[in-house]
């Protein structure tokens, strides 16, 4: 018995689409990033290197986790680095983060004119201190809090120590300079960095 070539068709179709509806679909992390940033992203800061003994390579993006925040990846294949970050517009972002794929910070600092901002995230010790000049308008008028740094896991996980105390997971140094920072008038400040575990 010959059945037509429609009938077929039809269930042929019919395969498809139980089968369509069977596959799961895999869907994304929720607290996955992208890789790259939005292309209607313009990163509002900009950066020198001043020590070319120590490259490194930096990829600016927005911070989803605050809104009008901007992170700085930095890729540091020395564990060290020095450069001059400056605002591309008149006022700097809202909040400004640094992520490092480092060991540990045997020392990070941020210079300005008047400020000094320094910490250390490692495995036996967590210091993170702000030194101001005595008199100082910045003394005085603004009160300026310490950076936050903390060792963060891919999925969001915040990890005590430094990352060397998690070989087994893949996470980051995240660095949140103080909010108070976006009010001083200040065109650039000089920020450096050194891994305890450095090469």
């Amino acid at each position: 018995m010959r059945y037509p070539a429609s009938l077929f068709s039809i269930l042929f179709s019919l395969f498809l689409t139980s089968t369509a509806q069977a596959t799961p679909t895999t869907k994304p992390h929720p607290t996955s990033q992208p890789t790259t940033s939005p292309k209607s992203f313009v990163c509002p800061l900009s950066w020198k290197q001043e020590n070319k003994y120590h490259p490194f390579q930096i990829r600016c993006a927005p911070d989803p986790s605050l809104k009008g925040g901007v992170i700085l990846h930095v890729h540091s294949p020395t564990g060290m680095g020095q450069l001059f970050l400056s605002r591309k517009k008149q006022h700097w972002p809202r909040h400004i983060a640094l992520h490092f794929r480092l060991g540990s910070l045997e020392g990070f600092h941020i210079f300005g004119e008047k400020i000094h901002l320094r910490g250390i995230i490692g495995v036996e010790m967590e210091s993170i201190t702000v030194t101001l000049r005595k008199r100082s308008y910045f003394a005085q008028k603004l009160k300026l809090s310490a950076p936050q740094i903390r060792t963060i896991a891919d999925d969001g996980t915040v990890l005590k120590g430094s990352p060397h105390n998690h070989p087994k997971r893949s996470c980051y140094i995240r660095v949140l300079f103080p909010k108070e920072l976006s009010n001083i008038p200040y065109k650039g400040f000089h920020i450096s960095w050194i891994d305890y575990y450095r090469h």
